[in-house]
């Protein structure tokens, strides 16, 4: 294997989208760090699978659990993807999900002694997520949680085009 094949980050194996989101030592140590090395969502999907649904089901249990820590006690969280909405919803049964771990955190969560719900926008109104995701590519940062928004996020906000939703 050429040295041009290999990762940057470890050099050690060779660069696919799985090893870069998942499987690099050094994206392990991340994911360690957030307690998810042993989910299923982190080690036994596909990596189609896995970016698309997994991700976003990851993004919304670890929103979830930043706004229980942060005192939030009545949280909307907003997902674009109708296979995570769906897994999110407490009557879906996650017994032979790739990610049923991960599903499993939600629907607990979900539960706690707070007012959480899981929304379904269409794509076009999740300008946050998408401004945030540009920005996190332009700054060239691994892992950082904002505890704050951003200083343009209400001006954001405020050109979101009125939309339905459908709610857990």
């Amino acid at each position: 294997m050429s040295p041009s094949e290999l990762c940057p980050r470890c050099n050690l194996y060779s660069k696919t989208i799985l090893h870069f989101l998942r499987d690099c030592p050094l994206v392990r140590l991340i994911w360690d760090h957030m307690k998810l090395s042993s989910l299923d969502v982190v080690q036994a999907m596909d990596a189609k699978r896995w970016f698309w649904c997994g991700g976003e089901l990851f993004a919304i249990w670890r929103g979830l659990s930043l706004a229980w820590e942060c005192g939030f006690r009545d949280v909307s969280c907003e997902t674009d993807s109708l296979d995570a909405f769906l897994a999110a919803q407490l009557h879906f049964n996650p017994e032979h999900a790739a990610d049923t771990d991960l599903i499993m955190k939600i629907h607990e969560i979900i539960q706690w002694n707070w007012n959480a719900e899981v929304v379904l926008i269409q794509r076009t109104a999740n300008i946050v997520a998408n401004y945030l995701a540009k920005r996190a590519i332009d700054m060239n940062v691994g892992y950082m949680e904002l505890l704050e928004p951003l200083s343009n996020m209400h001006t954001l906000l405020c050109d979101v085009p009125s939309t339905s939703v459908m709610k857990s």
